[in-house]
Order: C-alpha cells, then structure tokens, then sequence
C-alpha cells in the first residue's frame, strides 16, 4: 500500500494529516489521533490487534517525516482506516482519554449504540415485542 495524497482531516478541531491510498483508502495516522486523545499509540496499536473487527483496518505506510534535527527520512507508522475510526473510538474506555475529549467521545459511544439498535434490532426481538417497543418510545 502507497500513499498517493496527503491532506488534512478535522479531528475533534484540530486538523491532522490523513493519506489516501493507491487502493483508494483512506486512512488515518493512529499517532497523531492518539496525541489529540492522549492515548499511547503502541498501546492503542495492540488493542486494535486483539480486535478482529479493526485489525482488517490497521495498516502500514512508509512517508516521509522530518526528524528533530530537521532532516527528512523515511517511517513506517500505523494508520486506522477511516471506515473503523467510529468503532475505534467505541472501543476506548472513557477514563483514558483527555478529560476535554471524554464527553465528546461519550457522545460518540452514544449515538453508536442507537445506531446499532437501529439496524440490528429487529433481528434481535421478535416482530411483535419490536413494534410494541417502538410504539411506546415514539408516544
């Protein structure tokens, strides 16, 4: 996988870099998500590994980086694709995140759980405890 663009991407107000991919991808760098949550990548890293649902969603790109002494080179970092960054964000405990991102992060926790609802719901209930449901939430 190549990154072929470079452009920046609205992280809870901050603007962070975010790459597109020669297979059409478009995928995040976990460290700079990470320093704006105040995660340890490494850690965040092997989280995603243990978690069939986002390793599909974990990759590697080589780009250029300058280093402290200002000159460029060449680093391997881990990107999230961007399909996965709500269900990543899902998946980290409330308490380990900055505590000015911990509500915005609940928000997201939130609204993941009724879209979830909203889509597997009426596989989980039967039709008729379904619409009894519903009916109630809606009056």
């Amino acid at each position: 996988m190549e990154v072929t663009q470079r452009m920046g991407f609205e992280f809870f107000g901050l603007t962070m870099e975010a790459f597109l991919t020669d297979d059409g991808k478009f995928i995040l760098p976990l460290y700079e998500m990470c320093g704006i949550l105040g995660l340890r990548t490494n850690a965040q890293v092997q989280c995603i590994k243990r978690d069939p649902a986002l390793t599909d969603g974990l990759f590697y790109v080589r780009t250029m980086a300058e280093s402290p002494a200002g000159s460029l080179r060449t680093r391997r970092i881990a990107c999230l694709w961007v399909n996965c960054l709500p269900y990543w964000l899902g998946s980290i405990p409330v308490g380990t995140l900055k505590p000015q991102l911990r509500e915005k992060i609940s928000a997201v926790k939130r609204d993941l759980v009724e879209i979830t609802w909203a889509y597997y719901g009426n596989h989980i209930l039967p039709s008729d405890v379904l619409s009894k449901i519903t009916a109630r939430s809606s009056s």
